[in-house]
């Protein structure tokens, strides 16, 4: 749901220019959304890359946890087929 823009009013300076955008209400003006948009973006991003390494490093502690199982299931393979080739000379 998209919220109000907050009034922002400008006064009129002795020179006859306007100084820098005031807040009666409150709120925030389009460049300090701007700069909250993009320090969120930036904290999104380095938040992602550190999940991204996260799960890279337990993806890696994964495969090294399956070896020995698969070295388990080669052997129990190995075994199985020698067990029938012996139970075959019988």
């Amino acid at each position: 749901m998209p919220t109000a823009n907050p009034l922002v009013i400008r006064r009129r300076l002795p020179d006859g220019s306007f100084g820098d955008p005031i807040k009666p209400f409150g709120g925030e003006t389009e460049q300090e959304k701007i700069a909250r948009l993009e320090r969120e973006k930036s904290e999104l991003e380095e938040t992602l890359l550190n999940t991204m390494d996260a799960t890279a490093t337990l993806f890696e502690e994964n495969l090294s946890l399956q070896q020995p199982l698969i070295d388990n299931m080669d052997a129990t393979a190995l075994l199985f087929e020698e067990l029938l080739a012996l139970k075959g000379e019988l």
